[in-house]
């Protein structure tokens, strides 16, 4: 996806989001509620057909959220919905686990992570307070001190990705006792910050691009 239908993507959701908060439907906000708009705009704006919950071929019985062709390039998606239970050491595994799947595939991968605002200024150490919808801030907010580690994985300030060294993260282990070893494949992974929505409502959208830099 070129960066105007990120764009366009993460507004979908944020719009979607926030329309269900307005008229006190937050209750039914839940991944499996927030896969609707993403993907019909997927199927309407980008006029290809999305496959849920497709195979990796690299790892067995283990399935991609959303998979779609464009343009000649496989593009995949990974979300994650924002809870108050985010910060559990299980959380953690799963959201470290969708990073590493990501990597080992090809194509245009995308990590999609949306939920309530308070949650993501609890729970990340560069969330900006206030963007435009799609645009990304070079403002560092790195005076509140996060409560997770997803900092280490997540930037949050334009044109400063984060280079991850797969063989130095400690949640390697049980990501490769539950599926396999994948040092032969993935040294080192790009998580770069693409569109973000505006910090001022309730409910926020924020989407990376996941890179395997052996694959670039």
């Amino acid at each position: 996806m070129d960066q105007e239908e990120v764009t366009r993507l993460a507004n979908a959701i944020f719009y979607w989001l926030n329309y269900q908060q307005s008229v006190c439907r937050s209750d039914i906000l839940l991944e499996s509620s927030v896969r609707y708009p993403l993907a019909e705009y997927i199927e309407r704006q980008l006029r290809v057909e999305v496959e849920l919950e497709k195979l990796y071929d690299k790892l067995d019985k283990r399935r991609v959220d959303f998979s779609f062709p464009l343009r000649g390039i496989d593009c995949n998606i990974e979300l994650k919905f924002l809870g108050k239970f985010t910060s559990s050491d299980y959380q953690h595994q799963l959201i470290f686990n969708d990073l590493m799947r990501l990597s080992l595939l090809e194509g245009n991968n995308y990590f999609v992570l949306c939920g309530k605002l308070e949650h993501f200024l609890k729970r990340f150490k560069y969330a900006p307070i206030k963007a435009e919808p799609g645009n990304i801030p070079d403002t560092d907010y790195s005076n509140r001190e996060p409560d997770t580690e997803y900092a280490e994985w997540f930037p949050f300030v334009s044109h400063q990705p984060k280079m991850l060294n797969v063989s130095e993260l400690k949640r390697l282990t049980s990501f490769e006792t539950e599926y396999r070893t994948i040092h032969d494949q993935v040294k080192n992974i790009k998580v770069e910050l693409v569109a973000c929505s505006d910090n001022q409502c309730p409910q926020v959208v924020y989407v990376w691009k996941v890179t395997n830099c052996s694959l670039e």
